[in-house]
């Protein structure tokens, strides 16, 4: 009689054959039992540990889960095992795409269509992904490709429709919405995305249209006709809309395209409005020599009075251009004169009589004295929420309601409430938001008669001439101080008012310059009392962007306005000399124009392209400070430096660099820094500025010095002026003080 072979149990009973643990794992897995269908596979892998497409399922079930790091881990591991395993390659880069790292998700794909160039799907994959970097045309080559292999690829023809959308080309976008619709005609992203085209098309259709009529006019008038000066700006005026709503979507190619379109039409006659429409959408791309070649020929027509400009261009130049100008050139006295130039053009543009009055025609308060007691302390700003403006002041108004209860906020426009502006109203005896509004914002006789009402002593803009109806209400004068605080540069239009700075950003004898009347504060013209980020672990956060513990990382967060060509060059050099350094870019604009400008300074300095590093933007800025966790240094932009960014940087403890020029925004990071009392990166020449960052790349101990300073600043009994909004309220409390006593009416 045959013995019988019993089978050796583990630890959970009878061992079982890993063919069937594997189907068992699957039939979990397709029932959507994640947990169960995980338990299997690494069974399956506890018997057969080089098991590659075991690695790989438990890799998607894991990913499945919510637990991608996880899921990159075990494709990795499937890879050694077996490198020519495509469908590993191509969900390890979905799991990439999915932390951001499209660069690496871009490879991963690249090599999965060597391995198998007939699925459709990882073409259609790869294209996602090079729409996460903004290389639109090599998306649409992917998804052309997807569906050639695969035509009833409704995914495909959605995503290609997506794409020719944000080309603007709409005609194409909305026959592959049909497409995907006619292949599954439940797909709801693809019928809401034909909806959206639909509207966009019939919106152009009828901008169109206007502009026919209005062309088919002009050819039915004289050449000496007095409508067509009219008549031209009103087709340049739709033109300039259609690139501001391209621009507020980011569609910057689209953008960039009208601008051009708009330019060339207009070529040879007065094309005031079209050169800043080109300007504002080539600098917010990034295209910043093209904007400027534009800015400087623009200015010489303006200064040299060659042009006779209507009210609705002086209104726009000095919206725009004001706008624009400090970030294309860093030149005190050519970009104050254009300034002062086009603030007296805003102010004389201003129709007079009836309720639009010119502002400052409006009488102030007639001459009585003020009562005793705490100042009464007004602000406007259309940023009482979550902005650059929003963070850098609300530690300072809020401490300043700890010295005077009388503390008022009047909102210039529609405001979407966050929990920064539940701060604002919780620091304001009154806050005010605007019932009636004229072009998104409030009417300036509206807020002026308010604050009229409100019999405030100090009223201050925290927005300057980016968000003209301050400008306006400043102008009109209802309270017996009016001043800017610089959020930007000043508003040149009015003798009388005030511009708040600090002795760094403003030094002696430039007081010339101005329009209004400088007030400094002794150390610094804002202090924040810290940031706030989510939880990160440097060393995973390195290895997600595939960036060793080791290496030196420098960051630039400048975005399209502040990205220049000399700023790129200058990166590029530092890079050069520090050896096993990379560079981590994160910022606003176009990001193939981005892409572009290093990769061209790459081959011209002999430079790995591979070095650098994109990241994309976050949800939150909590969630975009754990990139200061990630770097080693930062390298500050020029001519405009950075405001916000550089204060998180610094309270982070990460060394900066920064270029210090003549215009107020050029001296940011100086002025930063010289309230931390740090003289450690602050450069006057781009070699300068190299010279700091090849030294700060390669030595080590001196970062950390740096560091260790900026931490000691932070400390309480040796807390900088940077860090003190208390100090900061009371050393503005003494300036409202003293100006009041100069002041010539109440």
């Amino acid at each position: 009689m045959a013995k019988k072979t019993r089978k050796k149990q583990g630890k959970s009973g009878f061992n079982v054959n890993p063919a069937s643990l594997l189907k068992a794992a699957l039939q979990y897995h397709q029932a959507g039992e994640l947990t169960q269908a995980e338990k299997r596979y690494r069974q399956v892998l506890q018997q057969q540990p080089h098991h590659a497409e075991a690695c790989h399922l438990l890799g998607i079930a894991t990913f499945q889960l919510g637990r991608i790091q996880d899921a990159i881990a075990l494709y990795q591991r499937a890879l050694n095992l077996k490198p020519d395993f495509p469908d590993a390659r191509t969900n390890l880069g979905n799991a990439l795409m999915a932390t951001g790292e499209f660069e690496a998700a871009i490879q991963q794909y690249q090599t999965a269509i060597r391995l198998n160039p007939q699925d459709p799907d990882i073409h259609n994959n790869l294209g996602n992904a090079w729409i996460k970097q903004g290389n639109l045309e090599a998306a649409i080559q992917q998804y052309q490709q997807a569906i050639a292999l695969n035509p009833t690829c409704a995914e495909a023809h959605n995503n290609l429709g997506n794409a020719w959308s944000r080309q603007d080309r709409l005609d194409q976008a909305i026959a592959h919405y049909q497409k995907a619709l006619a292949i599954q005609p439940n797909y709801t992203i693809a019928a809401n995305n034909l909806e959206r085209a639909l509207a966009e098309q019939t919106r152009q259709q009828e901008m169109a249209a206007a502009c026919q009529t209005v062309l088919h006019k002009l050819d039915q008038l004289g050449a000496e006709s007095s409508e067509i000066a009219e008549l031209t700006q009103d087709i340049d005026l739709l033109q300039f809309g259609e690139v501001d709503r391209l621009l507020a979507e980011q569609n910057f190619v689209a953008a960039r395209q009208q601008a051009q379109e708009a330019l060339t039409q207009r070529a040879g006659l007065a094309k005031i409005i079209p050169v800043i429409a080109f300007i504002g959408a080539y600098a917010k791309s990034g295209e910043h020599e093209a904007a400027k070649t534009q800015f400087l020929d623009l200015e010489d027509r303006i200064l040299n009075q060659e042009i006779s400009l209507s009210r609705v261009e002086k209104d726009l130049l000095y919206k725009r251009i004001g706008f624009c100008t400090p970030f294309l050139r860093d030149d005190l006295v050519a970009n104050i004169t254009l300034l002062r130039c086009l603030g007296q053009h805003y102010v004389d543009c201003k129709p007079r009589g009836g309720a639009d009055r010119q502002p400052e025609a409006l009488s102030p308060r007639p001459g009585k004295k003020r009562s005793p007691g705490p100042l009464r302390i007004g602000f406007l700003s259309n940023h009482f929420k979550r902005s650059s403006v929003g963070w850098v002041t609300v530690d300072w108004i809020k401490a300043l309601s700890t010295i005077t209860p009388a503390i008022y906020c009047y909102a210039t426009g529609q405001l979407t409430p966050d929990d920064l502006t539940q701060q604002f109203q919780q620091a304001a005896t009154q806050f005010y938001q605007p019932t009636t509004l004229s072009d998104r914002y409030a009417r300036p006789t509206d807020l002026s008669q308010r604050i009229e009402q409100d019999q405030l002593d100090i009223l201050i803009s925290l927005d300057s001439l980016t968000i003209p109806v301050q400008v306006d209400v400043l102008q009109a004068q209802p309270a017996p101080i009016c001043m800017t605080w610089p959020g930007f540069e000043a508003p040149f239009t009015c003798s009388k008012n005030y511009y708040l700075c600090d002795w760094h950003t403003h030094p002696r004898k430039v007081e010339s310059y101005y329009r209004e009347i400088l007030v400094r504060l002794p150390h610094s013209h804002f202090a924040i009392a810290g940031f706030e980020r989510t939880p990160c672990e440097r060393d995973r956060l390195r290895r997600q962007c595939g960036i060793g513990c080791e290496q030196v990382v420098f960051l630039c967060v400048a975005h399209g306005l502040k990205f220049t060509p000399d700023l790129v060059r200058s990166q590029l050099a530092i890079l050069s000399q520090v050896p096993d350094s990379v560079l981590v870019y994160k910022g606003r604009g176009d990001l193939t124009v981005v892409r572009s400008a290093y990769q061209q300074a790459c081959e011209s300095q002999r430079v790995d392209f591979n070095r650098l590093k994109f990241l994309k933007q976050t949800p939150t800025e909590e969630d975009h400070r754990t990139v200061y966790a990630l770097a080693d240094v930062l390298l500050d932009s020029y001519p405009y430096n950075g405001g916000v960014h550089n204060l998180e940087a610094l309270w982070f403890e990460l060394p900066l660099i920064t270029y210090k020029g003549q215009q107020f925004t050029a001296r940011l990071g100086y002025s930063c820094l010289q309230a931390l009392d740090i003289d450690i990166g602050i450069a006057n020449s781009w070699q300068t500025y190299i010279d700091w960052g090849i030294q700060l790349g390669n030595n080590a101990i001196l970062r950390q010095t740096v560091r260790a300073r900026l931490a000691v600043a932070k400390q309480v009994n040796t807390l900088a002026p940077l860090w003190d909004p208390q100090q900061y309220a009371e050393n503005l409390y003494v300036v409202f003080e003293a100006l009041l006593h100069t002041a010539t009416y109440y």
